[in-house]
């Protein structure tokens, strides 16, 4: 959430710029921020605290491996409808779909075009591309520097990101509402240019339907479940389970996983 907040805070930059500079804005800068910060100062303290006292390194081999590639925003996990090249050697599959994301143009253009919408529009097309940016994590390289490397130095809670390709999320998140800001749009300078009224049904309908090819797109992936233990098979152990543990007593039990796949985890699970 911290993370989160600050792209948002350096998204708004561009937009407010004008009223931070403005000298009768300051004391409700410097209120907003005192107050911010005697909200949440005491519990951000002792997070950190308790996070500097348990911290531990993470691999920067880990690191880059949970980090996105370009070309994992290609490829969606259940399939879409306009399929590209899959990306070799990635387990990720990052991509909103490609009908939404063409609308995501379409909506992001109509809207810094309006100056109604511009700052909106401005703000959230930030967030997009920092999201993006980060959720390559170290293997965005920029002539030998490595930004994620440098933020992981000097910014604090970037270290502790483990999973950095998650920030895709964020970017979905800019292009389902641009797409939907996109179609409204679509719908409205349409229906302006339109006299006739069958005309205008006409193209509300095919919006309809271009919104709901854009909503079913991405096509669900069938989950994998884990088969439920046979009890009768475990009968002697959880009999003498039973009869050996002393009342108001209980046996803790710490299965380990074998590696660091997923398929591995499924003993743990069934222990929990």
């Amino acid at each position: 959430h911290g993370l989160f907040h600050a792209i948002l805070l350096l998204g708004a930059a561009p937009t407010l710029w004008r009223e931070v500079i403005l000298v009768k804005n300051w004391p409700y800068w410097i209120i907003a921020l005192l107050v911010g910060l005697i909200i949440t100062g005491p519990f951000a303290f002792k997070v950190r605290q308790v996070v500097n006292q348990h911290r531990t390194e993470r691999d920067p081999e880990i690191i880059a491996a949970l980090s996105a590639q370009p070309s994992d925003y290609l490829q969606a996990y259940g399939g879409q409808l306009i399929e590209t090249s899959p990306s070799e050697g990635s387990w990720r599959m990052l991509s909103p779909g490609w009908i939404k994301v063409l609308l995501a143009v379409v909506g992001a253009v109509l809207s810094v075009r309006q100056a109604q919408s511009r700052r909106w529009a401005s703000l959230l097309l930030t967030i997009a591309i920092l999201a993006f940016l980060l959720s390559l994590g170290p293997n965005l390289n920029v002539f030998g520097w490595r930004p994620w490397t440098t933020l992981s130095t000097y910014v604090p809670l970037f270290a502790d990101v483990r999973s950095v390709w998650r920030f895709a999320f964020f970017v979905h998140m800019v292009v389902v509402v641009f797409a939907a800001t996109g179609l409204y749009l679509l719908l409205k300078t349409l229906n302006n240019r339109l006299n006739e009224r069958w005309k205008k049904t006409v193209v509300r309908v095919a919006i309809a339907m271009i919104a709901l090819v854009a909503l079913l797109e991405v096509r669900e992936r069938p989950g994998v479940y884990a088969t439920v233990p046979n009890v009768d098979e475990h009968q002697v152990w959880i009999d003498y389970v039973r009869n050996n543990t002393p009342a108001n007593h209980g046996i803790a039990c710490f299965p380990f996983a074998a590696s660091h796949r997923v398929e591995d985890y499924q003993t743990t699970t069934e222990w929990m």
